[in-house]
């Protein structure tokens, strides 16, 4: 049967050839199964994760995370998360449905997540979640945000890049979702296009 979208099969010879069929992890989010014919390679997604204290700089009068900062953190996780899937040069298209859910203080940690949602041709879409965590280990989700990047050649052209193929259930609801923005947005953009 042809592989899944993504999917690269290579010829494999070696150790493994006739053993059981086993899963395994690389680096930047690549894994590969074994069996006695293939050694298949496909990305999965893997998130990006970035952590920070908040410092005086970060803060407003009251001693709260300005929301601005969290925003800039944001779009450097999103587009870490978006280099490492393409293997591109990626620049921001759109910062989509970024909610504040709840405020930061001063000397608490701040932890992104970062993980590919859905994948066009071109164009990706990324949520971000982010959270506070006090000095005693509490958590707490603190925002969520998607954002849409654009691979990039080495011309400063949109590129193709390898997709992402959602496997758990989670990433084929968020993919559903994600289609569904995706058309929101392409209608907003219409009509903010109309004179």
């Amino acid at each position: 049967s042809r592989p899944p979208l993504g999917i690269t099969l290579t010829g494999f010879r070696g150790k493994n050839k006739g053993k059981e069929r086993g899963n395994t992890r690389g680096k930047n989010g690549l894994e590969w199964t074994v069996d006695h014919r293939f050694l298949v390679l496909y990305y999965r997604s893997m998130p990006t994760s970035q952590v920070q204290i908040i410092m005086p700089s970060h803060v407003n009068g009251v001693n709260r995370l300005f929301g601005g900062q969290l925003m800039a953190w944001i779009d450097i996780a999103a587009a870490v998360e978006a280099r490492r899937h393409t293997r591109r040069q990626v620049i921001t298209a759109v910062v989509d449905d970024l909610w504040f859910l709840g405020p930061a203080f001063l000397d608490e940690t701040v932890h992104l997540d970062a993980r590919v949602t859905w994948t066009g041709r071109t164009s990706l879409e990324v949520r971000v979640d982010s959270f506070a965590e006090s000095i005693t280990g509490s958590e707490r989700l603190i925002n969520r945000a998607y954002l849409v990047f654009v691979a990039l050649d080495t011309q400063g052209k949109p590129s193709t890049f390898s997709a992402f193929t959602p496997a758990t259930d989670e990433e084929k609801r968020e993919w559903i979702q994600a289609e569904k923005r995706r058309i929101l947005r392409l209608n907003a953009r219409q009509e903010a296009a109309r004179p």
